[in-house]
């Protein structure tokens, strides 16, 4: 299990590539990315019941609430994917996860019994609330880790665009969630900022921000789409 806290920041365009020069003084790029960028494309396919549960919980701002997500990488060559459980308590994040074959698995669970205690879950869920896969959404992201701290870890990612999800779960997202020139930095930490991150912080004059990208991409389908729950 993952234990952590989590710092998001919006961060304009223009200033992303001085931020990650700055990082690169402190951190070292994540080895799974092989573009020349250094980054590497993101896919999340978000679940939620028939109330729209994880959704209200987030625009309430309640201290616990829960989010069920499918993650795959879409540029590796491979269909291996991880469901995840994502778990807020106050200011931590708790997330559990399991790999599987592909999404496939996860809608299979949703239908019927299987031996992984997550994908029990689902299927659980999916029996007694509903729970089915709502909003797919990809991303382009820059990752690193500190050179001193390897549980350190920051994150940016731009290009953050939302589709819903019906029978296609692999429909190419077009919408933005977040505006053009805008991108998301996060710094994910067991239980500090490091020094680095507060003088990048302070140097940018950047604000922490409650940022979703699926609340942001619930409410950008619904004005864009004839989005239903």
């Amino acid at each position: 299990m993952i234990d952590r806290i989590e710092y998001k920041y919006y961060v304009p365009a223009w200033m992303i590539p001085a931020i990650i020069a700055d990082l690169e003084k402190f951190c070292i790029h994540d080895e799974h990315a092989t573009r020349e960028d250094h980054a590497y494309r993101v896919a999340s396919v978000y679940f939620d019941d028939m109330g729209m549960r994880a959704y209200h919980q987030k625009l309430s701002g309640l201290p616990h609430r829960t989010k069920v997500r499918v993650r795959f990488y879409p540029d590796c060559g491979s269909d291996a994917c991880f469901l995840e459980f994502k778990h807020k308590v106050a200011d931590r994040i708790r997330k559990r996860k399991t790999r599987v074959d592909g999404i496939e698995d996860v809608l299979d669970a949703v239908q019927g019994g299987t031996k992984d205690w997550l994908l029990e879950n689902v299927h659980a869920l999916a029996r007694h609330s509903g729970l089915k896969p709502i909003v797919r959404i990809d991303y382009d992201r820059i990752a690193m880790a500190s050179k001193t701290d390897s549980q350190v870890r920051i994150t940016l990612d731009t290009a953050i665009r939302c589709a819903r999800v019906d029978n296609e779960l692999r429909e190419t997202p077009r919408i933005p969630v977040t505006p053009e020139d805008v991108g998301i930095l996060e710094i994910k930490s067991p239980s500090y900022i490091p020094f680095f991150a507060s003088m990048i912080i302070g140097k940018y004059r950047l604000q922490r921000r409650a940022i979703s990208k699926y609340g942001n991409a619930i409410q950008n389908l619904s004005l864009n789409s004839a989005f239903t729950f």
